[in-house]
Order: structure tokens, then C-alpha cells, then sequence
């Protein structure tokens, strides 16, 4: 068995790195942040960031989540490492996080990161070790370590916020994982092949689910403000792969995924093509005004100002108490003047 268990050490490291450089650039209790540098967001991973499944492995909300999480993995990631040796204590800890990040998408909407599901699989790994820890050097007390265990689950569903899905798909990985990989010296036999099947097929099942779920209408306009955030920003990738999951949709309630995308080219000087986004959210929803102002821009920077004033002049017959757009109209009035 290793003497030393160099790995729980070196992913601690890992982790505080990552903190740190992150803090460095940005603030890791920031959501926005935390989606650009690796949270698990569904519209990105909709959206061809599938790496999101493995990255929010190591990335933490803040020093107290950080901290919690990194003091668990130091009291009991020497005992797993002991146990099952270096090789299958990596394997065991990446791939029950990624079962546990894979449950989270499957189940949550919501926005995670934390190394909670990679540390519920080492529990997981703990009990199926204390099921067969006949004639071990190492010895376990189950009844202590399913108390353990409960306990921490019980913190989980009593806090708000927390992905208690990650928890559990964590768990059931590790305990998996565990029997797949087996201990040091043992053979691999036909009962962990249809273990290494079933862990699959979860995996899988949980992926395949979480990219052809449904989402509510408070998730698609999470969806829209994150994006809006991103083009304010002028992250425009991040913004065009969440817009692009809604684009598709003709439900006038999608008329704001038209605008924003045509917003958004606009901003990077696609002036013909924004404009045909923004006249499309305007025939799905004719009372939709800022697309209306957004479109009279369109306009404007192709030259045509009289078409601007028109479309802006509906923006306000729509909306006549947005002093934005009556400022707008009078710039255009002044430049058309000018001319």
C-alpha cells in the first residue's frame, strides 16, 4: 500500500492554485466569473463546452467553499490513497467528480463547481472498502463512516444552494469506481465487468439526459442575462454559444434570444445580419420595443436615417415612458440635420 499519499497533496495544490489564479483575475464568488472559467453552465455545455463536465472539479465559490472542501479531501483522501494506491485513487476521485458534475446537469439548471462530487466519491470508495475489508491492514468502522456520510448529507439538503445531485452522483461513482478498480493485487474478475458496464451506462444516461432535458422559462432568461452580461463585456463567444441554444425556437417568448443575437452582431460590426435577427424577434413579437431601437441603429450605421428615425419613433409609439429611446430619436434628428 503507498506510504504517502502524494496525490490528496497534489490536487489539494491544485485546487488552491486555480483559486488563486482566479481570484487574481476576477473574484471567485462572482457567478459570471465562474461560468468563464470553467462552471458547470448548461447553455455552455449545450453549446459545445463539454470540457464543463470535468473543470468544475476544481474550481471553488469563494475561500469558505474552498476551504470546507479542501479540509475534507486532507483527512480523508490519505486513507483512500492507502487503500486503493495511487492509480486507482486518481481514477476513482476524477471520474466519481465527473459522475458527480454529470448528475448535476442531468437534474440542475443551476449554475455549480466544487470538488464536493469527487469527495463524496471517496466516501463512496470507503464503503465498498468497508464491506470487504476482511483481512485488510486497514480497518474501517462502517456504522461510523455511514454516519459520517448521512451527516454530511444531511448539511447538504438543510443549506440552501448546494448541489446535493453532485453529492449523490459523486457517491454512487466512488462506491462503483471502487469495485471496478478493485485493491492492489486483485484480479479483475467478470462481476467488475458489469460494474464497469453499469458505470457507464450511468455516466452516460445522466450526459444524454442532461443535453436533451427541457428547461423552464426562468432558465432561459438566466440563459439571456448571462449572455447580455457576456456582450457587455465584449466576451462575445460566451454569449453567441448560450443564444445559440434558443435561436431555433419560434415561440414568441424566444423573440429575445432573436434580439439579443442580433445586439449582439451589431456590436461586432455585423450591421446586415443583426439587422435580420432583430427584424425576426420583431415578427415574433411586434410589441417587442428595444428591438425596434436596436434595428434603427441597424439602420443608422448603414446609413439609412430616415429609416432610423421611423423604427425608432415605433420603439416609442410601443414604449413612450423609456426616455432612452426619445434621446435616440433626437440624435438622429440632430445628425440628420447636420448632414
Amino acid at each position: 500500500m503507498t506510504k504517502k499519499p502524494l496525490l490528496t497533496y497534489i490536487l489539494i495544490i491544485i485546487n488552491l492554485v486555480v483559486f488563486i489564479a482566479i481570484e487574481w483575475v476576477g473574484d471567485t464568488t462572482n457567478t459570471i466569473t465562474m461560468i468563464k472559467y470553467g462552471a458547470k453552465f448548461d447553455p455552455l455545455i449545450w453549446g459545445g463546452d463539454w470540457w464543463r463536465l470535468v473543470s468544475p472539479i476544481f474550481l471553488h465559490y469563494g475561500i469558505i467553499h474552498l476551504g470546507m472542501n479542501m479540509l475534507t479531501l486532507f483527512f480523508i483522501g490519505p486513507m483512500v490513497e492507502r487503500i486503493y494506491g495511487r492509480a486507482r485513487f486518481l481514477i476513482i476521485y476524477l471520474i466519481a467528480g465527473i459522475a458527480g458534475v454529470a448528475a448535476s446537469f442531468a437534474i440542475l439548471s443551476s449554475v455549480s463547481a466544487g470538488a464536493s462530487g469527487a469527495i463524496f466519491g471517496l466516501f463512496g470508495a470507503l464503503l465498498y472498502y468497508g464491506f470487504i475489508q476482511k483481512n485488510q491492514h486497514i480497518r474501517i468502522d462502517i456504522s461510523q463512516l455511514v454516519g459520517l456520510i448521512i451527516v454530511n448529507l444531511a448539511i447538504g439538503f438543510s443549506q440552501p444552494g448546494i448541489d446535493n445531485s453532485a453529492h449523490i452522483g459523486g457517491f454512487i461513482g466512488g462506491f462503483l469506481l471502487a469495485n471496478i478498480v478493485s485493491l492492489p493485487r486483485v484480479r479483475f474478475q467478470t462481476k467488475q465487468m458489469f460494474t464497469a458496464i453499469l458505470m457507464g451506462a450511468i455516466l452516460i444516461g445522466f450526459i444524454y439526459y442532461g443535453y436533451h432535458k427541457t428547461y423552464s422559462k426562468n432558465d432561459y432568461l438566466i440563459g439571456l442575462s448571462v449572455s447580455g452580461e457576456f456582450i457587455d463585456n465584449k466576451e462575445y463567444g460566451y454569449a453567441e454559444k448560450i443564444l445559440s441554444n434558443y435561436l431555433e425556437n419560434d415561440d414568441p417568448e424566444f423573440a429575445d434570444a432573436q434580439m439579443y443575437q442580433g445586439f449582439l452582431l451589431l456590436r461586432q460590426s455585423k450591421f446586415a445580419e443583426g439587422a435580420t435577427y432583430l427584424q425576426n424577434a420583431i415578427k415574433m413579437n411586434p410589441q417587442l420595443a428595444p428591438a425596434y431601437a436596436y434595428l434603427a441603429d441597424a439602420y443608422y450605421l448603414e446609413g439609412d436615417v430616415d429609416l432610423a428615425i421611423q423604427t425608432v419613433t415605433k420603439a416609442i409609439e410601443i414604449n413612450p415612458d423609456y426616455k432612452d429611446f426619445q434621446k435616440q430619436l433626437e440624435n438622429y434628428q440632430e445628425l440628420k440635420g447636420k448632414r
